[in-house]
């Protein structure tokens, strides 16, 4: 029966269209964001200090300073996202 060799490939397809959405073209955006990002912010500043995260960003002549004090422990976070959240 020729349907009983269809229905494997069509889970392959749908796996394939699954990792694709999932995975494969959400890293591609975050790539895509990332290259933007550097290459705009080239000159950016960041810096972790105990009890906050400094940036500054050259505009120009001026220099804009952004200054986030952290909620967390600097030393029990394990991702920067989680204290850029």
């Amino acid at each position: 029966m020729p349907i009983f060799q269809i229905i494997p490939i069509l889970a392959l397809v749908m796996y394939f269209f699954y990792m694709t959405y999932y995975y494969a073209a959400p890293m591609f955006w975050l790539k895509v964001l990332l290259f933007f990002g550097h290459i705009r912010y080239r000159g950016a500043d960041i810096r972790f200090t105990a009890g906050k995260i400094i940036v500054r960003i050259p505009k120009g002549d001026e220099e804009a300073v952004y200054e986030r004090p952290l909620d967390l422990d600097p030393l029990s976070r394990h991702l920067a996202m989680t204290a850029c959240a």
